[in-house]
């Protein structure tokens, strides 16, 4: 459809090129929050009120103008809630409230998450995240 009505877009690479950096050419989530899909959570994940983090992102950058979200500029992640910093068995959530000028590394540790999703390849044939921050979540459920 877009081919067809000669729309210039971009489809980003979903996974990071860079095993030293762990960093993506494009972020779906700076993108997510940007357009009012959801917030980061205390997981690093977004959430969305409606599916919590159990949300699969896809982008397509389209140089055409659209009606979307307000930006959201904070987590709306209860103060008092660490089920998901809780649950994680390797201790890489930090416990921390996510806001729009939050770096990735306050919230997590990144390489060690990134180590632990490597455990995967051996048995899934790729990184696979466990998951369980995500189930512990009580957003969505």
């Amino acid at each position: 459809m877009l081919d067809e009505n000669k729309a210039k877009y971009y489809i980003p690479s979903v996974a990071q090129n860079n095993e030293v950096d762990l960093i993506a050419p494009f972020s779906f989530k700076f993108a997510a929050v940007n357009v009012g899909l959801g917030w980061i959570g205390k997981n690093d994940v977004v959430i969305t009120k409606k599916y919590g983090p159990r949300i699969r992102l896809s982008v397509i950058l389209i140089n055409e103008q659209f009606v979307y979200g307000n930006k959201i500029l904070k987590s709306n992640c209860p103060e008092n809630c660490n089920k998901c910093v809780d649950v994680c068995p390797y201790k890489a959530l930090h416990d921390v409230q996510w806001n729009i000028n939050s770096l990735r590394s306050d919230i997590i540790d990144y390489r060690l998450c990134n180590e632990k999703r490597s455990l995967y390849i051996k048995t899934h044939g790729r990184k696979n995240a466990c998951g369980l921050c995500m189930v512990a979540c009580p957003f969505g459920t």
